[in-house]
């Protein structure tokens, strides 16, 4: 969320919602993201929808 600058509902909502998802693995109950998936989403969304804002 942090890294992405989004609240936790937005990153949630992005995360299990929209078509564009963000890839979370879960170890010992925790969810944890690779930097890189990050990064690709937010290319990957950029170029679909022009930004985010």
């Amino acid at each position: 969320m942090n890294y992405l600058g989004m609240s936790k509902g937005t990153f949630d909502k992005y995360r299990y919602s929209s078509k564009v998802k963000i890839k979370g693995y879960q170890l010992d109950g925790k969810s944890w993201f690779k930097k890189s998936d990050l990064d690709r989403f937010m290319l990957t969304y950029q170029a679909k929808s022009g930004g985010l804002a």
